[in-house]
């Protein structure tokens, strides 16, 4: 008789359970409420996902519709809407966030009793919202809800935009593989990458060296790889978006001279003081390498030049070889005559190379005179006054 009893107020309790599930109780105490309508007008909401999911809990019937609907108590708003129960959840959740020293930013699962918002402030957080609505509301089976906060995270957006690349490193490789990524990158930090870029600047001759080391060891100048590298990756890195009108109109100068200063009149090639032309024709590869770098690099910066508030695209003392022209000869079909290049280095190459390797480079770069000189950016640096 006691073990009936015992099955009889089992089976009660859990037809009581089931019952409310996926439903709520109005703040009035009116009927229960069936959550079975998701209204969202944000496209990136897989709601195809959350519908299935919701339709295994509450059974079929479950619409999804814009914020054009007329409103009906059983919604679930997901994303950022007008409708009240989004201001109430948005309020909500900055409130919160008002009073916290340290986050700034997070997601709100908020009900009123006859409504549920999602709502988010950072983009990339909209799935993490609707995962844990749907691992806590829905897979808890926990959506007969009181009226108020549901759930709430929030974090700090610059640690957040970290943690979520892990977060998806961490979903298709192992935990040995994740640890070691993550001590790799205690080596490195954005602003001390920064902070390192900006100290291999030489203001004097106004180029970047390779390196520290570099720097530090006589013999060893700025280059016109190094300089293009460190203005793209502070780029890159977010800490400068227009090189144009965002650095210091005497750092721009010194960038365009030094890669100016490094052409030379003979042949229109671009020669570092370290590398004499007598030498750079054993390594083919930098007369391409350095050209391609001068002539996106230069080409790159708009200067006020007159004064009047007009940025002019900057040109190339000479002609580049099959590249940019010079001012004097843009706009025309005329380009800088070079009488001591010639434009096929093949038999210099004396079988050291592949022979599709030797075509592509004949087409790129040229075969330069002995005699040719380059004159430096800067006469006042020594290192630069001659090559």
């Amino acid at each position: 008789m006691k073990k009936i009893l015992l099955l009889t107020l089992a089976l009660l309790s859990m037809t009581a359970m089931s019952s409310c599930f996926g439903t709520g109780s109005t703040p009035d105490g009116g009927d229960p409420v069936t959550f079975n309508k998701i209204i969202t007008d944000d496209s990136t909401v897989d709601t195809l996902a959350l519908r299935s999911a919701l339709a295994e809990l509450v059974g079929p019937g479950v619409t999804v519709n814009g914020t054009g609907a007329a409103y009906s108590d059983g919604e679930i708003v997901v994303g950022d809407t007008e409708r009240p129960i989004t201001l109430a959840a948005r309020e909500a959740l900055e409130k919160v966030l008002s009073a916290d020293s340290k986050n700034d930013c997070g997601y709100i699962i908020y009900t009123d009793g006859k409504s549920i918002a999602i709502y988010w402030q950072i983009e990339e957080m909209s799935t993490l919202a609707i995962d844990d609505f749907v691992r806590v509301c829905i897979g808890e089976k926990r959506l007969e809800l009181k009226a108020g906060t549901v759930l709430m995270e929030c974090f700090n957006s610059e640690q957040y935009n970290k943690e979520k690349y892990w977060l998806a490193l961490e979903a298709v490789a192992s935990p040995d593989i994740v640890a070691a990524f993550k001590t790799a990158y205690t080596y490195f930090d954005g602003r001390k990458l920064v902070d390192w870029i900006a100290n291999l600047y030489d203001p004097e001759i106004g180029g970047f060296y390779f390196s520290i080391s570099a720097r530090d060891y006589a013999g060893y100048l700025p280059d016109l790889e190094s300089t293009q590298f460190a203005i793209s990756q502070i780029i890159s890195n977010g800490a400068l978006k227009n090189r144009n009108t965002e650095l210091p109109e005497e750092v721009v100068l010194a960038l365009v001279n030094f890669a100016k200063g490094l052409q030379s009149p003979t042949d229109g090639y671009f020669y570092h003081p370290q590398w004499p032309q007598d030498k750079s024709k054993l390594q083919v590869d930098r007369y391409g390498r350095d050209l391609a770098s001068a002539d996106g690099f230069i080409t790159s910066f708009y200067i006020d030049t007159d004064g009047d508030g007009v940025l002019e695209q900057q040109r190339p003392n000479y002609c580049i070889p099959g590249g940019s022209k010079c001012a004097q000869h843009l706009g025309t079909s005329d380009r800088c005559v070079f009488p001591q290049a010639t434009v096929s280095i093949a038999s210099s190459l004396s079988g050291s190379v592949s022979t599709s390797l030797t075509q592509d480079v004949s087409l790129a770069v040229a075969k330069i005179g002995s005699a040719s000189t380059v004159k430096a950016v800067s006469a006042s640096h020594p290192d630069y006054s001659s090559p």
